[in-house]
């Protein structure tokens, strides 16, 4: 036995690159999603890191406090934060490349390294001592980035893509529905349903 078919579809992605956007749309689209736009404050660090035993301070610890002591001097000769860092640091994830951290977002840190790293305002400002449990941080600041919104302008594009996106998967849902209920109401043909909602009637072969 065989048979050929009539088949109606829709397809998302046809109904996207049909939809209109104007700018107008665009602008509101924004305005109702500008949160997603928000670019939190980032903040580049370096560190120095002295490991100290968990529950020790300081005071019960000379050799860490002798060299902390070594290295607060030595900054405040001038001497390169960096390179005291490849010499001193015991982090090994960023002693050799001298302390550095990268970009550091807020809730990405511990606690104290975070409120310290924070509190700090200029570029190049070092921190006094700050205690965690990994140890002893000296924390400087390399680069700051102020949190902000995205304007319309550098998100314009992909807006106007997300927004089309958005109201295609209406659009398929609306028209997925009507065609399940046109075709259920005229059993006999797919004509009905080509007509109201423009779609195409396809025909496959045996």
């Amino acid at each position: 036995e065989q048979v050929k078919i009539e088949y109606v579809q829709v397809n998302a992605e046809l109904l996207a690159a049909n939809v209109e956007v104007t700018e107008e749309n665009a602008r509101r689209y924004y305005d109702e999603h500008v949160d997603s736009f928000i670019v939190e404050e980032q903040r580049k660090a370096s560190h120095i890191l002295l490991t100290l035993e968990e529950g020790k301070s300081l005071e019960d610890s000379p050799e860490v406090a002798a060299k902390l002591k070594e290295l607060q001097e030595k900054i405040a000769a001038g001497e390169d934060f960096s390179e005291l860092a490849k010499q001193y640091s015991e982090d090994p994830g960023s002693a050799q490349q001298g302390g550095d951290l990268g970009q550091v977002l807020r809730g990405v840190m511990v606690p104290p390294f975070e409120e310290a790293l924070f509190a700090l305002t200029e570029k190049g400002q070092i921190s006094q001592p700050v205690r965690t449990s990994f140890g002893v941080h000296l924390i400087r600041l390399d680069d700051l980035t102020p949190r902000k919104v995205k304007a319309f302008e550098e998100v314009k594009d992909e807006l106007m893509t997300d927004y089309a996106s958005k109201q295609a998967i209406d659009l398929f849902y609306d028209q997925s529905e009507r065609m399940a209920e046109m075709s259920y109401e005229n059993p006999g043909s797919l004509t009905p349903v080509t007509e109201a909602l423009g779609l195409t009637l396809h025909r496959s072969d045996w």
